[in-house]
Protein backbone atom coordinates (compact mmCIF):
# COMPACT_ATOMS: atom_id res chain seq x y z
CA UNK A 1 0.00 0.00 0.00
CA UNK A 2 1.32 3.52 -0.86
CA UNK A 3 2.27 5.32 2.42
CA UNK A 4 1.36 9.00 2.42
CA UNK A 5 0.84 12.15 4.99
CA UNK A 6 -1.28 14.76 5.80
CA UNK A 7 -0.75 18.50 5.57
CA UNK A 8 -1.71 21.75 5.22
CA UNK A 9 -0.02 23.28 2.16
CA UNK A 10 -0.04 26.13 -0.17
CA UNK A 11 -2.79 26.38 -2.72
CA UNK A 12 -0.01 27.84 -4.84
CA UNK A 13 2.81 25.45 -4.66
CA UNK A 14 0.32 23.19 -6.72
CA UNK A 15 -0.20 22.46 -10.25
CA UNK A 16 -3.45 20.37 -12.11
CA UNK A 17 -2.54 16.86 -13.16
CA UNK A 18 -2.58 17.11 -16.90
CA UNK A 19 -5.20 13.99 -17.13
CA UNK A 20 -7.38 15.65 -14.89
CA UNK A 21 -10.81 14.99 -15.27
CA UNK A 22 -13.18 17.82 -14.23
CA UNK A 23 -12.57 20.94 -16.17
CA UNK A 24 -12.89 23.94 -14.70
CA UNK A 25 -16.42 25.11 -16.33
CA UNK A 26 -17.76 21.86 -14.36
CA UNK A 27 -16.57 23.07 -11.05
CA UNK A 28 -19.80 24.92 -9.94
CA UNK A 29 -19.70 28.01 -7.26
CA UNK A 30 -16.11 28.27 -6.02
CA UNK A 31 -17.14 31.24 -4.20
CA UNK A 32 -19.96 29.36 -2.04
CA UNK A 33 -17.56 26.51 -1.65
CA UNK A 34 -14.41 28.71 -0.34
CA UNK A 35 -17.04 30.62 2.40
CA UNK A 36 -18.35 26.85 3.24
CA UNK A 37 -14.69 26.02 3.73
CA UNK A 38 -13.64 29.49 5.99
CA UNK A 39 -16.72 28.64 7.70
CA UNK A 40 -17.06 25.57 8.64
CA UNK A 41 -13.25 23.93 7.66
CA UNK A 42 -12.13 21.92 4.92
CA UNK A 43 -13.45 18.62 5.49
CA UNK A 44 -12.08 16.52 2.88
CA UNK A 45 -8.32 16.44 2.10
CA UNK A 46 -7.55 16.62 -1.71
CA UNK A 47 -5.06 14.25 -3.05
CA UNK A 48 -1.57 15.31 -4.08
CA UNK A 49 1.99 13.97 -5.32
CA UNK A 50 5.46 15.50 -4.86
CA UNK A 51 6.41 17.02 -8.41
CA UNK A 52 10.66 16.12 -8.00
CA UNK A 53 11.67 17.82 -11.56
CA UNK A 54 9.37 21.48 -11.00
CA UNK A 55 11.14 24.50 -10.21
CA UNK A 56 7.91 26.27 -9.56
CA UNK A 57 5.34 23.75 -8.06
CA UNK A 58 5.68 20.98 -5.43
CA UNK A 59 2.95 19.18 -5.84
CA UNK A 60 0.57 17.87 -7.93
CA UNK A 61 -3.31 17.86 -8.12
CA UNK A 62 -4.85 14.07 -8.37
CA UNK A 63 -8.17 14.51 -6.80
CA UNK A 64 -10.02 17.10 -5.54
CA UNK A 65 -9.14 19.85 -7.92
CA UNK A 66 -12.09 21.94 -7.20
CA UNK A 67 -11.35 22.03 -3.41
CA UNK A 68 -8.14 23.21 -4.54
CA UNK A 69 -9.71 25.75 -6.99
CA UNK A 70 -11.61 27.08 -3.68
CA UNK A 71 -8.67 27.74 -1.33
CA UNK A 72 -6.37 29.41 -4.10
CA UNK A 73 -8.84 31.44 -5.25
CA UNK A 74 -9.84 32.92 -1.27
CA UNK A 75 -5.83 32.81 -0.54
CA UNK A 76 -6.41 30.04 1.79
CA UNK A 77 -4.02 27.10 3.14
CA UNK A 78 -5.50 23.30 2.03
CA UNK A 79 -5.33 20.08 3.96
CA UNK A 80 -3.97 17.81 1.60
CA UNK A 81 -3.11 13.93 1.12
CA UNK A 82 0.56 13.47 -0.37
CA UNK A 83 1.01 10.60 -1.69
CA UNK A 84 3.75 9.19 -3.81
CA UNK A 85 1.65 7.97 -7.02
CA UNK A 86 2.59 5.97 -10.20
CA UNK A 87 0.56 7.62 -13.11
CA UNK A 88 -1.64 4.13 -12.99
CA UNK A 89 -2.74 4.23 -9.19
CA UNK A 90 -3.02 8.13 -9.84
CA UNK A 91 -6.00 7.36 -12.09
CA UNK A 92 -7.19 4.85 -9.68
CA UNK A 93 -7.47 7.99 -7.35
CA UNK A 94 -8.72 10.50 -9.31
CA UNK A 95 -11.29 7.48 -10.92
CA UNK A 96 -12.35 6.73 -6.92
CA UNK A 97 -12.65 10.35 -5.89
CA UNK A 98 -15.56 11.35 -8.76
CA UNK A 99 -17.56 8.57 -8.62
CA UNK A 100 -19.51 10.04 -5.92
CA UNK A 101 -19.46 13.65 -8.28
CA UNK A 102 -21.51 14.55 -11.15
CA UNK A 103 -19.23 14.93 -14.43
CA UNK A 104 -20.87 14.98 -17.82
CA UNK A 105 -20.25 12.28 -19.95
CA UNK A 106 -18.04 14.83 -22.42
CA UNK A 107 -15.43 15.34 -19.96
CA UNK A 108 -15.19 11.70 -19.05
CA UNK A 109 -14.84 10.28 -22.40
CA UNK A 110 -12.04 13.23 -23.07
CA UNK A 111 -10.43 12.27 -20.12
CA UNK A 112 -10.62 8.18 -20.93
CA UNK A 113 -9.18 9.40 -24.42
CA UNK A 114 -6.27 11.57 -22.61
CA UNK A 115 -5.42 8.38 -19.87
CA UNK A 116 -5.31 6.03 -22.73
CA UNK A 117 -3.15 7.86 -25.34
CA UNK A 118 -0.73 9.04 -22.58
CA UNK A 119 0.16 5.16 -22.24
CA UNK A 120 -0.54 5.20 -18.67
CA UNK A 121 -3.11 2.91 -18.39
CA UNK A 122 -4.64 0.00 -20.91
CA UNK A 123 -7.85 -0.10 -22.21
CA UNK A 124 -7.82 -3.52 -20.06
CA UNK A 125 -7.45 -1.93 -16.77
CA UNK A 126 -9.11 1.17 -17.03
CA UNK A 127 -12.08 -0.64 -18.24
CA UNK A 128 -11.64 -2.66 -14.75
CA UNK A 129 -11.11 0.43 -12.68
CA UNK A 130 -14.06 2.44 -13.42
CA UNK A 131 -16.02 -1.44 -13.81
CA UNK A 132 -16.93 -0.54 -17.51
CA UNK A 133 -17.14 -2.92 -20.18
CA UNK A 134 -14.94 -2.54 -23.50
CA UNK A 135 -18.41 -1.60 -25.49
CA UNK A 136 -19.34 0.66 -22.47
CA UNK A 137 -15.85 2.49 -22.27
CA UNK A 138 -15.75 2.75 -26.74
CA UNK A 139 -19.22 4.68 -26.02
CA UNK A 140 -17.78 7.34 -23.78
CA UNK A 141 -14.24 7.27 -26.24
CA UNK A 142 -16.45 8.20 -29.17
CA UNK A 143 -16.40 12.18 -27.62
CA UNK A 144 -12.17 12.00 -28.46
CA UNK A 145 -13.15 11.35 -32.03
CA UNK A 146 -15.60 14.48 -32.56
CA UNK A 147 -14.15 16.78 -34.71
CA UNK A 148 -12.99 19.93 -32.92
CA UNK A 149 -14.80 22.42 -34.66
CA UNK A 150 -17.79 20.90 -33.70
CA UNK A 151 -17.33 21.31 -30.26
CA UNK A 152 -16.40 24.59 -30.51
CA UNK A 153 -19.65 25.27 -32.34
CA UNK A 154 -21.31 23.98 -29.49
CA UNK A 155 -19.54 25.49 -27.12
CA UNK A 156 -20.37 25.14 -23.22
CA UNK A 157 -23.35 23.25 -23.37
CA UNK A 158 -21.60 19.93 -24.35
CA UNK A 159 -21.74 18.70 -20.75
CA UNK A 160 -24.86 17.98 -21.76
CA UNK A 161 -25.01 15.46 -24.62
CA UNK A 162 -25.11 12.49 -23.62
CA UNK A 163 -22.61 9.45 -25.11
CA UNK A 164 -25.55 8.00 -27.09
CA UNK A 165 -25.94 11.35 -28.49
CA UNK A 166 -21.75 11.72 -29.09
CA UNK A 167 -21.90 8.43 -31.26
CA UNK A 168 -25.12 9.83 -33.34
CA UNK A 169 -22.88 13.19 -33.91
CA UNK A 170 -19.32 11.11 -34.54
CA UNK A 171 -21.17 8.79 -36.96
CA UNK A 172 -22.98 12.01 -39.05
CA UNK A 173 -19.67 13.58 -39.02
CA UNK A 174 -17.62 10.84 -41.07
CA UNK A 175 -20.13 10.69 -43.84
CA UNK A 176 -18.38 13.55 -45.07
CA UNK A 177 -17.46 17.69 -45.00
CA UNK A 178 -21.71 18.51 -45.99
CA UNK A 179 -22.34 16.53 -42.83
CA UNK A 180 -20.03 18.32 -40.56
CA UNK A 181 -20.87 21.66 -41.83
CA UNK A 182 -24.51 20.52 -41.17
CA UNK A 183 -23.73 19.69 -37.46
CA UNK A 184 -22.09 22.74 -36.87
CA UNK A 185 -25.28 24.40 -38.88
CA UNK A 186 -27.82 22.73 -36.70
CA UNK A 187 -25.81 23.78 -33.30
CA UNK A 188 -28.75 25.03 -31.67
CA UNK A 189 -30.72 21.71 -31.85
CA UNK A 190 -27.64 20.08 -30.30
CA UNK A 191 -27.90 22.36 -27.65
CA UNK A 192 -31.10 22.38 -27.12
CA UNK A 193 -30.97 18.42 -26.42
CA UNK A 194 -32.58 17.15 -29.81
CA UNK A 195 -32.62 13.02 -29.61
CA UNK A 196 -30.42 11.31 -32.28
CA UNK A 197 -33.55 10.25 -34.25
CA UNK A 198 -33.97 13.95 -34.79
CA UNK A 199 -30.64 14.74 -35.57
CA UNK A 200 -30.41 12.78 -38.26
CA UNK A 201 -33.65 13.78 -39.82
CA UNK A 202 -32.22 17.56 -39.58
CA UNK A 203 -29.02 16.67 -40.85
CA UNK A 204 -30.18 14.72 -44.10
CA UNK A 205 -32.92 17.72 -44.83
CA UNK A 206 -30.20 20.13 -44.41
CA UNK A 207 -27.64 18.17 -46.69
CA UNK A 208 -30.39 17.69 -49.33
CA UNK A 209 -31.33 21.22 -49.58
CA UNK A 210 -27.69 21.74 -50.97
CA UNK A 211 -27.81 19.08 -53.54
CA UNK A 212 -28.66 19.45 -56.92
CA UNK A 213 -32.76 18.20 -57.48
CA UNK A 214 -32.80 14.62 -57.30
CA UNK A 215 -36.35 12.52 -58.41
CA UNK A 216 -34.12 9.75 -55.96
CA UNK A 217 -34.72 11.34 -52.99
CA UNK A 218 -38.75 12.25 -51.50
CA UNK A 219 -38.56 15.74 -50.50
CA UNK A 220 -41.48 18.51 -49.68
CA UNK A 221 -40.74 21.90 -50.46
CA UNK A 222 -39.72 22.64 -47.01
CA UNK A 223 -36.50 20.28 -47.21
CA UNK A 224 -37.71 17.74 -45.52
CA UNK A 225 -36.43 14.19 -46.44
CA UNK A 226 -38.59 11.28 -46.16
CA UNK A 227 -36.79 8.75 -48.16
CA UNK A 228 -34.93 7.91 -51.29
CA UNK A 229 -35.52 5.15 -54.08
CA UNK A 230 -32.35 2.99 -54.42
CA UNK A 231 -32.04 0.27 -57.70
CA UNK A 232 -36.01 -0.03 -57.34
CA UNK A 233 -36.29 0.13 -53.65
CA UNK A 234 -38.14 2.71 -51.46
CA UNK A 235 -35.53 3.11 -48.35
CA UNK A 236 -37.94 5.33 -45.36
CA UNK A 237 -35.34 8.13 -43.60
CA UNK A 238 -34.67 6.62 -40.28
CA UNK A 239 -36.42 7.73 -37.32
CA UNK A 240 -39.87 8.05 -39.18
CA UNK A 241 -42.85 7.01 -37.30
CA UNK A 242 -44.88 4.72 -40.44
CA UNK A 243 -47.98 3.53 -39.78
CA UNK A 244 -47.23 0.34 -42.33
CA UNK A 245 -51.59 -0.56 -42.69
CA UNK A 246 -52.15 3.20 -44.32
CA UNK A 247 -49.04 3.28 -45.87
CA UNK A 248 -49.51 0.18 -47.65
CA UNK A 249 -53.20 1.29 -48.66
CA UNK A 250 -51.50 4.50 -50.36
CA UNK A 251 -49.35 2.94 -52.50
CA UNK A 252 -52.19 0.00 -53.71
CA UNK A 253 -54.57 3.09 -54.46
CA UNK A 254 -51.73 4.56 -56.42
CA UNK A 255 -50.86 1.93 -58.70
CA UNK A 256 -54.52 1.38 -59.25
CA UNK A 257 -54.97 4.66 -60.79
CA UNK A 258 -52.09 4.36 -62.47
CA UNK A 259 -52.80 1.17 -64.23
CA UNK A 260 -56.25 2.47 -65.34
Amino acid sequence: MTSFEIKTISPKDCIRWSLADRPVDEFGDIIELANDIKKNGQIEPIIVRPLKKDSQYKYEVVAGARRWKACLDAEMNVLAIIRNLTDDEAIVAQVRENEKLKISDYSKGISYAKMLKSGNITQTRLCKVLGFSRSKLSNYLIFAKIPEEIWEAIGKKREKITSRSAQGIYYLSQKGKAYKDALIELTPEIRNGAGVRKLERLVESHVAKDKPPSENIIIDEKGNVYGSWQKHKLIISSGLEIDKPELNKVIIDFFKLSNK
